[in-house]
């Protein structure tokens, strides 16, 4: 290649990769109008992939419509980019769901929810009061530092199909016959650091969950703490179960 090809050539590159870094961008959703916009959906259809949306403190309950192929349900957060990254103000300033507890008879209304394979990060926030707090099908979700609470005979706090993930530092708080977080036809996420709190079951599988771990947590006060069932796999490190109702651990279906 002569001199000023490469030249050229390193240009352009240099050209592309200060681009696609100027693309991501950050927008901010603040209830007193001081952001860019004053709910988390308008900021999410406005975003492009690999964005940040930055949310202030306060309860963010506007319904909108999260569409899939089978069904179309109401969502706080319905996610329709790719790699987006959801940044609260903190778990006791960031709140995602309802005063008093949502659900339906016909429909599952959900806190985040992901039809399309996307992959997201989620931190810093409290979800609660849906009936379903995080709903992901597929792609790879990391939840960090987040609280998702309800208690209701139908609520799951995270129900997930992911190619690959993760929870760290986050809190499930449980009541009734609630589900913690409910893994099913998925591939790999590991559950560091979590606390599982209240009457209900705080971690179940539904068929082909593999490797699902968890390392560093705590179960406490469940119905039953833990369920691996119909060929589900994972690993359990450093954990513990205290005053649980039935049994710490069920595995079966194998």
């Amino acid at each position: 290649m002569r001199p000023q090809h490469l030249i050229l050539f390193f240009l352009v590159i240099n050209l592309l990769v200060t681009q696609g870094m100027v693309e991501a961008r950050t927008w901010s959703v603040e209830l007193d109008g001081s952001g860019n916009f004053t709910d988390i959906q308008p900021a999410v259809d406005a975003a492009a992939d690999g964005d940040t949306i930055l949310i202030g403190p306060g309860r963010f309950d506007q319904l909108h419509p999260c569409v899939a192929p089978a069904w179309t349900e109401d969502a706080i957060v319905a996610v329709t980019q790719d790699n987006l990254t959801f940044i609260g103000s903190g778990t006791d300033q960031t709140i995602v769901g309802m005063t008093e507890y949502y659900w339906s008879d016909f429909a599952a209304p959900k806190g985040f929810c992901s039809v399309d394979a996307y992959s997201a990060t989620i931190k810093d926030l409290t979800i609660e009061n849906i009936e379903t707090g995080i709903y992901w099908w597929r792609g790879v979700l990391n939840v960090e530092n987040c609280i998702l609470r309800g208690d209701h005979f139908s609520y799951n706090a995270a129900a997930v199909f992911v190619d690959g993930g993760s929870f760290r530092n986050c809190r499930f708080e449980i009541g009734s016959n609630s589900v913690g977080l409910f893994c099913t036809e998925m591939q790999s996420i590991n559950v560091f650091n979590c606390v599982f709190d209240g009457y209900g079951l705080g971690f179940t599988t539904g068929v082909a969950a593999q490797r699902v771990s968890f390392t560093d947590c705590s179960f406490s006060g469940n119905r039953v703490a833990m369920i691996y069932a119909q060929g589900c796999s994972g690993n359990i490190r450093n954990t513990s179960v205290t005053d649980v109702y039935s049994e710490a651990l069920q595995v079966f279906g194998a």
